[in-house]
């Protein structure tokens, strides 16, 4: 996997004179931060993978309220585009994410298999099978917190098929009509 870069949790003042100009709306397009993988903390093999886009904002944000943990965080390129609107856009979506993967050589880095998704970064959710949710982490971070869902009658695919296709934009589909077909 070779060096794996290590990120503070602090910002220093080139990031908050960026930040700045950011919500004033300078130099937003540009606004972004090299898609990879990155080291907070003394990350190990068990440690987590949390899974963000590559707007600076962003990241800035998460890696702030990670401090004293040790956590790998592996950032897509969503075209410097924030969690939310890339994955309207579909540039957060499981084909990135997939090619992040294999990019970094992530499964050399980590021995677990279990990637923390920002909400709105969970592409296919039917609102509907959801039955309950509680935060598990970053409360202050709002719709970007991570959450647990109960849900009920959703499977769950992260798949790209031997076409190229994503699975979960035809999976969902072929569940309605099967759990239709069993009602």
């Amino acid at each position: 996997a070779g060096q794996v870069p290590r990120v503070a949790t602090r910002l220093g003042w080139v990031d908050r004179v960026g930040g700045v100009m950011v919500r004033l709306g300078l130099l937003r397009d540009d606004y972004r931060i090299a898609p990879g993988l990155y080291g907070v903390g003394n990350p190990g093999q068990e440690s987590p993978v949390l899974i963000t886009a590559n707007y600076k904002l962003t990241f800035d944000t998460l890696r702030q309220e990670l401090a004293a943990q040790d956590v790998w965080v592996l950032v897509l390129d969503t075209r410097g585009v924030n969690v939310w609107c890339a994955s309207a856009h579909q540039t957060f979506g499981t084909a990135e994410l997939l090619q992040r993967i294999a990019k970094s050589d992530l499964g050399r880095v980590v021995s677990n298999r279990q990637l923390v998704v920002p909400q709105f970064g969970a592409t296919g959710v039917d609102a509907q099978a959801i039955k309950s949710s509680k935060v598990l982490g970053f409360p202050e971070m709002g719709m970007e917190a991570i959450y647990e869902f109960d849900v009920k009658d959703m499977p769950v695919t992260v798949a790209v098929d031997v076409n190229g296709d994503a699975v979960h934009q035809s999976g969902p589909e072929t569940w309605r009509l099967k759990i239709a077909e069993s009602a």
